[in-house]
């Protein structure tokens, strides 16, 4: 799931809160990569315990600025 603020993994064995990580990622239909500096912020209360929400700290306004395009045409989506 992707936002302009951050993104959400699911089924994905989270990193313990405050761990910052550095993230490469596409968004669907671009191929271009996008950059971002993330710190996990939440993970979820579900009895697998899996999935982390995490917070953009550092982007390339570059490529905020796509990811911002992308969330006003097609809203948060799963990416």
């Amino acid at each position: 799931n992707v936002s302009i603020g951050g993104l959400y993994f699911e089924q994905t064995i989270p990193h313990a809160l405050g761990t910052r990580v550095k993230l490469r990622f596409t968004l669907p239909g671009d191929s271009e990569v996008i950059e971002a500096l993330g710190e996990i912020v939440n993970t979820p209360n579900v009895k697998d315990g899996l999935g982390m929400g995490l917070k953009f700290v550092v982007i390339d306004p570059e490529h905020q600025r796509r990811l911002e395009a992308f969330v006003d045409r097609f809203g948060t989506v799963d990416a």
